[in-house]
């Protein structure tokens, strides 16, 4: 293919003339003039500490894709892909051990400050209330980007905490300082049966009940990524109307 028809964007992506076609007869009169992206992962390249192993990049196939990509990088990408549009994003770090977290989450809050963006905090479950006000009370951040992950760290896979509880990684002394604010809260479930497990279930109904306060969006339709995760598991919670759910790497059409 020629050259001349691409806009490189980031790490393996390029933007084509296929895609510019698609925009044009798919999107460009359909999409609204301001957008907000509340899923997206930003920060300083330089804040990753370690690189993937080979064992852990082939465990996880988003590792092949996926590098880290700076505020920059990402405004100049969203010009691109989303031409004569107003991009507003929820941004936050990389929710793994492997970064800087202290550091990005600053990086989050000064790129969000000096851009109009919004903010969350990649949090740790070892912060205590007051460290965790503490990072909340940064500009720009609005709310946490709990992960199973930030429990501990392994070189082989992203999974060794995978079997926690949402409130392993997530304590309830961090939600109650959330709900106090009126926080926004971006919730990854673990569990390998994803959100059906009857314990995320749970667990989503128990934060809801108790810091009713919490604006809770759960993430990737509850890694819903296929028809019968997302059969199972949504209706169940379908009827909590305070309820949010983000699609963010959802690409099959049936979900």
């Amino acid at each position: 293919m020629d050259a001349t028809d691409r806009a490189h964007l980031h790490h393996v992506f390029d933007y084509r003339d296929v895609d510019r076609a698609f925009w044009a007869e798919h999107l460009e009169d359909w999409l609204p003039g301001e957008i907000l992206d509340a899923h997206v992962h930003v920060t300083d390249p330089a804040l990753q500490l370690e690189k993937p192993s080979e064992a852990k990049r082939r465990s996880y196939w988003v590792m092949e894709v996926n590098e880290p990509q700076s505020a920059e990088s990402l405004a100049r990408c969203y010009g691109i892909v989303f031409p004569n549009r107003k991009v507003v994003l929820l941004c936050f770090g990389h929710p793994d051990l492997a970064f800087d977290t202290d550091g990005a989450n600053a990086y989050t809050s000064q790129q969000c400050e000096a851009r109009g963006w919004h903010g969350l905090a990649v949090s740790r479950p070892q912060w205590t209330a007051a460290e965790t006000e503490r990072v909340l009370n940064l500009p720009g951040i609005i709310g946490l980007k709990p992960y199973y992950g930030m429990i501990g760290k392994s070189e082989a896979t992203r999974d060794t905490h995978i079997a926690a509880s949402i409130f392993d990684f997530l304590p309830h002394h961090q939600l109650e300082v959330l709900n106090a604010r009126g926080g926004w809260l971006t919730l990854h479930v673990p569990k390998a049966e994803r959100l059906g497990h009857p314990d995320n279930i749970r667990e989503v109904k128990e934060i809801r009940r108790r810091y009713p306060d919490i604006v809770l969006v759960i993430a990737h339709l509850g890694r819903s990524y296929t028809e019968p995760h997302a059969q199972e598991a949504i209706p169940l919670l379908a009827d909590d109307k305070g309820l949010y759910w983000d699609n963010c790497a959802v690409l099959n059409p049936a979900v």
